[in-house]
């Protein structure tokens, strides 16, 4: 007797539980999460540099590190730049990037590509006035001179970056326009009441 020898295997499926994670509550709706702007001890900005376009700094934490959801980083690199008349950069990153801190990762300019510096504007026009202090951290604020309206204010609040958790607080009016913070992908307006890497909420409330 002769025949051909087969062979039998059971296709993978994927078992129904793949899709449950862990139980994880936001921070924010968390009574017993940890308050960063409580714990930590903000930066303050040494060795301040003036540039083209506005000034580069670095940012060291004023005090002992927090370490409150992960590890406080504890140099930054601030730079600022005008780019042109109705637009600002503000860039905060780590100034050190190794082998000893690897995890942290910043996005190719190629694949979110940088708005370009503008040659063809007056700076003394730009409608976008910064201003910042050190007392009693480092914060900034951002006004649009033409309306005196405030565009982004960290005042009060303490710069919150470690390698797992980042927070800015600003204070919003009500019925505000926030596009493009946290490098979003889709929904390029965050609307009120917003929660994911940032959160927007109503007049009085803190965007984080």
């Amino acid at each position: 007797m002769s025949g051909a020898a087969s062979t039998y295997s059971v296709a993978f499926t994927v078992p129904a539980s793949a899709d449950v994670g862990a139980n994880v509550l936001p921070n924010l709706r968390d009574p017993n999460a940890k308050i960063a702007q409580q714990l930590c001890p903000g930066y303050i900005a040494q060795n301040v540099t003036h540039t083209e376009h506005g000034f580069k700094a670095i940012l060291e934490l004023a005090g002992p590190a927090c370490n409150a959801y992960g590890n406080d980083i504890e140099s930054l690199a601030f730079e600022y730049a005008v780019q042109s008349s109705n637009r600002l950069r503000v860039s905060i990153q780590p100034r050190f990037l190794g082998n000893n801190n690897h995890t942290q990762y910043l996005l190719a300019e190629e694949l979110v590509p940088y708005p370009k510096q503008s040659t063809s504007y007056d700076p003394e026009a730009a409608d976008l006035q910064f201003s910042w202090s050190n007392e009693p951290s480092f914060s900034f604020r951002v006004i649009r001179k033409s309306t005196g309206d405030v565009v982004f204010d960290t005042t009060g609040s303490v710069l919150v970056y470690e390698d797992q958790f980042i927070e800015f607080v600003s204070q919003l009016p009500k019925d505000h326009n926030i596009f493009g913070l946290g490098e979003q992908i889709h929904n390029l307006r965050l609307g009120d009441n917003y929660n994911a890497t940032i959160y927007a909420a109503d007049a009085g409330d803190p965007i984080r």
